[in-house]
């Protein structure tokens, strides 16, 4: 009995260790976004001031300016910040996904049980690993320190990364769905400031009153690439990790859902908190659930027992005061929830949330309901 004990206690210190690791690495996550965000914004700004003073140096009053003269300057101006701004976060992806894959991995392989050593071993070489990679390469941008284990294990992973699967990660939509995303939001910006010229040429404004109205839509276009690329940095995260969880799937076998429980919580990623997959589930959610997602997966090591989760959703909001429940779940939602409706109800077994249309009357609840 005495040596089960101790196996219970290695096997729960072992993921009570990985758990901490895991929620320090979302704080060096959030220094990375930090860093690639002001990058990437300094670059976003000196465009937009350069289209700002294009719009505006005309010396002509806003009555007398020619729209298609002015729309052509800004196509211009826009095109040449969103090809800057998106080459230098795709020149950072490889190295970022490089950088965070090696510090999980070596995270994750301190804690394997010596027993699994093989399988994994067998596993990596059955990849067609060709080469072994005796340093890792560091990127430019990021001051991500690695220090890589010596072990046969980790040289293996990190050398077929290297030589197979980052060309084709930086090839895959995940990688390079900031293109797309940022010539959206440009697009949607030029279509509202074309709007704000026609108007400002037919009412014949003020030019201060015009100037004003192009800087905040300028903003608005800031704030939200900032949205965007911070969104990328987590998904480079989260696909390096799932990755990893592939490369290690002899030792790893299931992976835990873990949103950080607070106000901002969504329903969506509330009711997914504590749920448990395998890796090979095809009906895993992948990450983030949204922009600006913070949630991540815990990896359960095989023979190590994951910590209990602090709390469920429902509980999280049960112990709020009534008027924070209020605030985070809306007023009909409130209603049904204080009238015993668990949180997790809120969101439908497509990992949707049931529109407010959809929910029963507060005041003729199905038991069905009440069931979590």
């Amino acid at each position: 009995m005495t040596g089960l004990a101790e196996k219970l206690d290695a096997a729960s210190a072992r993921g009570l260790a990985l758990h901490d690791v895991w929620v320090r690495r979302r704080i060096t996550l959030a220094r990375v976004e930090n860093a690639l965000s002001n990058s990437t914004f300094a670059i976003l700004s000196r465009g937009l001031r350069q289209a700002h003073r294009r719009l505006l140096d005309d010396p002509d009053p806003p009555g007398r300016w020619k729209l298609s003269h002015k729309l052509n300057w800004l196509t211009v101006d826009l095109h040449t910040v969103h090809q800057a701004m998106c080459k230098h976060v795709e020149d950072q992806t490889g190295p970022l996904v490089r950088a965070w894959f090696a510090m999980q991995a070596r995270s994750l392989i301190h804690r394997v049980r010596p027993r699994d050593h093989e399988s994994i071993k067998t596993h990596v070489a059955s990849l067609g690993v060709s080469h072994q990679l005796g340093e890792a390469k560091k990127g430019k941008g990021f001051t991500i320190n690695v220090k890589l284990d010596k072990t046969e294990i980790l040289k293996a992973i990190l050398s077929h990364m290297d030589t197979s699967e980052i060309a084709a990660y930086l090839r895959s939509p995940s990688a390079t769905a900031f293109r797309g995303r940022a010539n959206q939001r440009l697009k949607d910006a030029m279509d509202r400031l074309a709007k704000e010229m026609e108007t400002a040429i037919t009412r014949k404004a003020k030019r201060a009153a015009v100037g004003s109205r192009i800087r905040s839509e300028l903003n608005r276009l800031a704030d939200r690439v900032d949205g965007i690329v911070r969104d990328h940095v987590q998904t480079v995260a989260y696909d390096s990790e799932d990755m990893l969880a592939q490369y290690l799937s002899p030792a790893v076998k299931r992976l835990r859902w873990t949103a950080l429980l607070d106000a901002r919580t969504c329903l969506k990623c509330g009711s997914l908190h504590g749920k448990v997959w395998r890796v090979s589930d095809p009906s895993r959610p992948r990450m983030p659930a949204h922009g600006h997602c913070r949630c991540y997966y815990l990896p359960v090591l095989r023979g190590s027992t994951p910590p209990p989760a602090t709390d469920t959703y429902d509980k999280f909001l049960r112990r709020q005061s009534a008027a924070k429940q209020l605030e985070i779940l809306g007023p009909t939602r409130y209603k049904l929830f204080r009238k015993g409706v668990p949180a997790e109800r809120f969101v439908n077994r497509l990992r949707r949330i049931v529109p407010v249309s959809k929910l029963p009357d507060p005041g003729r609840i199905p038991k069905a309901w009440k069931q979590p």
